[in-house]
């Protein structure tokens, strides 16, 4: 699909998921059938894997606000029938996005710093409300800025600008835990993989496998969990690879108000506890609704921005027709000139050589 084309489709799928958020709100105040959360669950993740494929990177929040809905359905999915037992939090991890438009995680303590500034700036707190430092968490990242406002990565020493984003996961899982999968560089460092991988590679080696393939996340590698290294499938050529543990990414972002409620088993302690799951279920739909009100704005930005490039590319194309077409008048004149002066200087040779002849046949 071009520019255009995606836009249209991701503005009905938003529309779609603003309809399911609504749909989610009036079924919280009810016995929810599982299956309609995993028919909503289905229908998000089909969006999300939709929008991978595709690499439309117009709209910066999508691939967040996706991830964001998936997890808090699966967290609002038990939340009214299993008030008893605490729903499973999620945490935050921040993530930047490569040369290729892969999101790639910063490291745990990096994430925290990074959540840590914003939870403060959101709250009042800091006195710096337009910039973080990442060098202030860690010296070898002393020369990157993050542009609040604009959610940009800046590099000081180069220019070099990156779009960073805010992704909540499970807090029991290989993000919640600080783990995060590295491969061998061309310069000598670690590069860390993309969260998926990171989460598929923990998977594997918690249930022991040996070897995993990666053509599921668009790669053509394998990688050997026995010998951490990662295989190209086609040359053969090996990389070694690290499993990394730091610092969690903090808290979790998703939490019941009561948690002493929970613990007690009397009935009138779970229906207090249903109705504070509900009630923390719903101010969560309400930030969906503002991530899906900046989603929209997204769009709009990409529309503008789609016609202002496209009238600046047929006023292009005019010009460069024109500069053509001027080029191409030039080049037939200078033919045309070449031409006439050929014809008159074969015309004076022929003429010549007739007045020779002439000039013969009188002396004859």
């Amino acid at each position: 699909m071009d520019s255009t084309e995606d836009i249209t489709y991701f503005r009905e799928r938003i529309e779609d998921l603003s309809e399911e958020i609504t749909m989610l709100a009036a079924l919280l105040d009810s016995n929810i059938d599982e299956t309609v959360f995993e028919i909503i669950e289905e229908q998000v993740e089909w969006t999300r894997l939709h929008y991978s494929i595709s690499g439309l990177h117009g709209c910066g929040n999508l691939q967040s606000f996706l991830y964001t809905l998936a997890a808090c359905l699966s967290v609002m999915a038990v939340a009214p029938t299993t008030a008893a037992v605490p729903p499973q939090p999620l945490v935050a991890v921040w993530q930047w996005q490569d040369d290729m438009g892969r999101w790639r995680p910063y490291n745990g303590k990096v994430s925290v710093f990074i959540e840590q500034s914003m939870q403060q700036r959101n709250g009042g707190l800091s006195s710096s409300n337009s910039s973080i430092s990442l060098g202030l968490c860690d010296t070898s990242l002393a020369s990157y800025i993050i542009d609040v406002p604009s959610l940009k990565q800046f590099r000081q020493d180069t220019g070099k600008m990156r779009s960073v984003c805010r992704i909540l996961y499970s807090q029991s899982g290989a993000p919640g835990k600080g783990v995060t999968w590295e491969w061998a560089n061309d310069e000598g460092g670690y590069t860390t993989y993309e969260m998926d991988i990171c989460i598929f590679l923990e998977d594997s080696f918690n249930q022991h496998l040996t070897v995993v393939d990666l053509y599921t996340f668009g790669y053509d590698y394998t990688i050997d969990l026995t010998q951490n290294v990662q295989i190209n499938k086609f040359s053969g050529f090996k990389r070694p690879i690290v499993r990394r543990v730091s610092v969690p990414p903090g808290g979790p972002w998703l939490q019941l108000r009561n948690h002493a409620g929970l613990e007690q088993r009397d009935t009138a302690s779970a229906e207090s506890a249903a109705s504070s799951t509900v009630q923390e279920g719903t101010f969560e739909l309400s930030e969906l609704k503002v991530l899906l009100a900046d989603l929209r704005q997204d769009i709009k930005k990409s529309e503008k921005a789609n016609e202002k490039a496209t009238a600046k590319a047929h006023e292009r194309l005019k010009q460069e027709m024109k500069q053509a077409n001027e080029c191409l008048r030039q080049e037939i004149q200078q033919a045309n000139e070449r031409l006439r002066q050929e014809v008159q200087l074969e015309l004076r040779q022929v003429l010549g050589k007739i007045e020779e002849r002439i000039e013969k046949n009188s002396l004859n």
